[in-house]
C-alpha cells in the first residue's frame, strides 16, 4: 500500500472516529437531559416530550412514539413536531402491542417485509414507514408498563438507514429513564391526590361542625335553608342553592338562596316531582347533572331559581324510610363548571345532618303546639 492510499485510509478512520466521538457527545448529552428532568418535578407529558426529542436525535430518527399500558390498551404520546397526539392500541396488537405483551425489543430493517407490519396507519395518515425500532419500558420489577418506539432511522443527507444493535442499547437506556419518570411522576401525583383529598376531608370536617352549630340555633325552615346553603354553596363553588322540604303538614316549599344576597331567602310552593330538587326527592337518589340539555322544563326551573341552570348537584333529605325534600346546587363557578364526586359526597353529608335537624325541628315545633294549646 502506497502512502497516498495509507493515508486516505488514516483520514477515513479519523474521520469516523470524530463521527462516533461526536454522536457519543451527543448520546451522553441526551442521557444527561433526560437524568436531569427525571430529578426535576416537571409534567409527565413535559418529561416524556424531552425523552421524545432525545430518541429522534440520538438515533436520527424521523419520529418517536411512546405508548403507556392501561389495563389492556395501550395509549400513545406520539411527537409531532412540538405537540403530543393521542392514539390507543390494545396490548398484543402491532408491533408496540407485541413488544407490550412479550416485553422484548423488536428491530425491522424494512417494515413492509415483515409480517408483524401493520401498514394500516400508514394507509390512514400518508406517511411511509421503512425502519422500526421498539422497545419495552419496565418498572423495577421488571413489569412492561409501556413501549417506546423509533421509525425511519436517516442519515444526516436524510438517506433511509436502518437501526442497529447499538441503537436499541441506547433506546433501552432512554426507555429505563422514561419508566423512571413514569413511575416518579405517578408516585407524586398519588401523593398530590392524596393531599388534595386530606386537604378537603379536613375542610368539610370543618365544615360540618359549623354547620351543626349553625343549624342547631336556627329558628325556621327558611333560617336553616339559608344558613345551610351559604356554607355548600361556598364549599363547593355553586352560583345558587335551594331548600326543598316537605312539612308534616304536606306543603312543598323550596327555599332558593343566592350566596351574592346573603340576607334573601326566596320561599315557592311547588309541586310533587318538579325542579331538579324535586326529582331527587321523588327518587330518593342523588343527581349529578353537567349537560343542560339534561334538565327537564328549563322555564320552570329558571323561574324557581332566578337563573339558568348549566349543571346541578342534588341530594335527597331522608329519615328512615320518610323522604322530606332535597337540597340542590347549581351552576358551579370554578373550573371545572361541573360538580364534582367529592362534591356530591360532601352535599350527602350534609343532606343527612339537615334531615335530622329538620325532624328535631319538627318535633320541637309539635312540642311547642301541644304545649301552647293545653
Amino acid at each position: 500500500m502506497d502512502d497516498g492510499a495509507r493515508e486516505a485510509k488514516l483520514s477515513a478512520r479519523v474521520a469516523e472516529l470524530e463521527l462516533a466521538l461526536v454522536r457519543a457527545r451527543g448520546v451522553s448529552e441526551a442521557l444527561r437531559e433526560v437524568g436531569m428532568a427525571v430529578g426535576n418535578a416537571v409534567d409527565l407529558n413535559e418529561l416524556l416530550t424531552i425523552v421524545l426529542n432525545a430518541a429522534t436525535r440520538v438515533l436520527q430518527a424521523d419520529r418517536a412514539t411512546i405508548y403507556i399500558r392501561d389495563g389492556d390498551m395501550l395509549i400513545s404520546r406520539v411527537k409531532d413536531g412540538d405537540a403530543l397526539k393521542f392514539i390507543k392500541v390494545p396490548v398484543g396488537t402491532g408491533l408496540a402491542g407485541q413488544v407490550a405483551e412479550r416485553g422484548r425489543s423488536i428491530r425491522i430493517r424494512d417494515a413492509y417485509k415483515d409480517d408483524r407490519f401493520d401498514p394500516s396507519w400508514d394507509k390512514k395518515s400518508g406517511y411511509r414507514t421503512r425502519s422500526i425500532l421498539t422497545v419495552p419500558l419496565k418498572d423495577q420489577s421488571g413489569k412492561v408498563i409501556g413501549v417506546i418506539q423509533a421509525l425511519n432511522k436517516m442519515s444526516p443527507e436524510e438517506q433511509p438507514l436502518v437501526f442497529t444493535p447499538y441503537d436499541t442499547e441506547l433506546l433501552n437506556a432512554l426507555a429505563t429513564q422514561a419508566a423512571v419518570s413514569f413511575e416518579k411522576s405517578q408516585l407524586f401525583q398519588r401523593l398530590t391526590d392524596h393531599k388534595v383529598r386530606l386537604e378537603r376531608s379536613l375542610s368539610d370536617l370543618a365544615l360540618l361542625y359549623e354547620l351543626e352549630t349553625a343549624l342547631s340555633r336556627a329558628s325556621s325552615v327558611e333560617e336553616l335553608a339559608q344558613q345551610v346553603i351559604m356554607q355548600i354553596a361556598q364549599a363547593c363553588g355553586a352560583e345558587v342553592g335551594a331548600l326543598l322540604f316537605e312539612s308534616r303538614e304536606g306543603v312543598l316549599s323550596l327555599y332558593v338562596v343566592n350566596p351574592r344576597e346573603p340576607d334573601e331567602v326566596r320561599e315557592v310552593v311547588v309541586q310533587h316531582g318538579e325542579g331538579i330538587a324535586g326529582r331527587a326527592m321523588a327518587q330518593n337518589e342523588s343527581l349529578n347533572i353537567d349537560d343542560p340539555e339534561l334538565i327537564r322544563d328549563p322555564g320552570r326551573v329558571r323561574e324557581l331559581l332566578g337563573v339558568d341552570v348549566r349543571s346541578a348537584l342534588a341530594a335527597p333529605l331522608a329519615e328512615g324510610k320518610r323522604v322530606c325534600g332535597a337540597i340542590a346546587l347549581y351552576n358551579r363557578d370554578a373550573d371545572p363548571s361541573s360538580f364534582s364526586e367529592d362534591d356530591a359526597s360532601l352535599l350527602r353529608l350534609v343532606s343527612a345532618n339537615v334531615s335530622t335537624e329538620l325532624r328535631v325541628f319538627e318535633e320541637r315545633k309539635e312540642r311547642e303546639r301541644a304545649e301552647h294549646l293545653g
